[in-house]
């Protein structure tokens, strides 16, 4: 081999070096992004749901409206074997499900006959 193929070579595989450098330190940002949105999902919206439940608690009231509209609270529903403590607002949309629980729109109202339907 002559100097000028061994400094093509060098040339080469620095330049293959540097290009996975690159690729490797994008898929480190990727994964670190994919973490924190995780997270975001995990404890953000769950802080955000806790804050509208207990503005929702506080203002809701035995005599609730015929017909709510959306984002109004409808019902509390309440599970002691899991823990489930919420207030049932009206609605499925991503607002009205920001504050808790929806009753979907066509459902029967609670005391109604009928299948409930909640997301």
């Amino acid at each position: 081999m002559t100097e000028a193929e061994i400094t093509t070579k060098q040339r080469t595989t620095r330049r293959f070096d540097t290009i996975l450098g690159v690729v490797g330190r994008a898929l480190i940002a990727a994964g670190v992004l994919m973490l924190l949105f995780v997270g975001y999902q995990l404890w953000g919206t769950g802080l955000s749901e806790q804050r509208a439940q207990a503005d929702l608690k506080r203002t809701f009231s035995s005599q609730l409206p015929a017909i709510p509209s959306y984002g109004d609270p409808v019902t509390r529903i309440e599970i002691p074997k899991i823990g489930v403590n919420k207030i049932v607002v009206a609605g499925v949309d991503f607002k009205a499900l920001e504050k808790g629980p929806g009753l979907f729109d066509g459902s029967p109202l609670p005391g109604q006959v009928g299948n409930v339907a909640i997301a």
